[in-house]
């Protein structure tokens, strides 16, 4: 038998749903006209082609990296 909002309440649980703890993660956007950014792209885009799924997370890291430290506002 399905329990109450209010039940739930009194009790302590909780009615709402848990929040995805892995959410999908997309890939970092290059800054056009920056040749750290471009090569970048490019070793992901190799690594994708090739189907190197390490290299590819890989790139994707040095990538966020860069523009963390590169192009923060």
């Amino acid at each position: 038998m399905p329990i109450s909002k209010a039940d739930a309440h009194e009790e302590g649980r909780t009615t709402q749903v848990p929040c995805d703890p892995f959410p999908p993660i997309y890939p970092p956007t290059a800054v056009e006209g920056c040749p750290a950014c471009s090569e970048l792209a490019a070793r992901r885009a190799a690594a994708r082609a090739k189907g190197d799924e390490s290299a590819l997370v890989d790139a994707n890291v040095l990538m966020r990296r860069h523009l963390r430290l590169d192009h923060r506002p």
